[in-house]
């Protein structure tokens, strides 16, 4: 029972080959507005996806065959192969945070703050 390894492993690999060329198939990064999608630095993004779409399919393929090769219980290949493909989109959400360029500041950040913090008669210190 390789195919769900196999068709897994495929789709990631393609995915990873694709989202360099065309880094709109990132998920959020085609609905932007121009002048956010300038404060995020492409180039380490695409690449960044690439790697984490690309090293995980070839894994979950390569498992799929070293298992299927091993005749062990086709359960416990499609739970490793899942296990990885959870752990590495997690990996991707929390890394990729790394990635927009440092140019968002906020100039007074005491006005996000709503009123009722300071009190009926104290004034906010800005």
């Amino acid at each position: 029972m390789i195919i769900p390894e196999l068709i897994a492993g495929i789709i990631l690999i393609i995915a990873g080959l694709l989202v360099e060329p065309f880094p709109n198939l990132i998920a959020g990064y085609n609905t932007l507005k121009k002048a956010d999608k300038e404060k995020i630095d492409i180039k380490r993004l695409s690449v960044f996806m690439r790697n984490t779409l690309l090293g995980p399919g070839i894994v979950v393929v390569l498992i799929g065959i070293i298992m299927n090769l091993l005749e062990i219980k086709p359960h416990y290949s499609i739970l490793i192969s899942s296990t990885i493909i959870v752990v590495n989109v997690l990996y991707c959400l929390l890394r990729s945070s790394f990635l927009k360029k440092a140019v968002i500041t906020i100039q007074r950040p005491f006005r996000l703050l709503p009123a009722m913090y300071f009190g009926k008669f104290l004034k906010p210190p800005f």
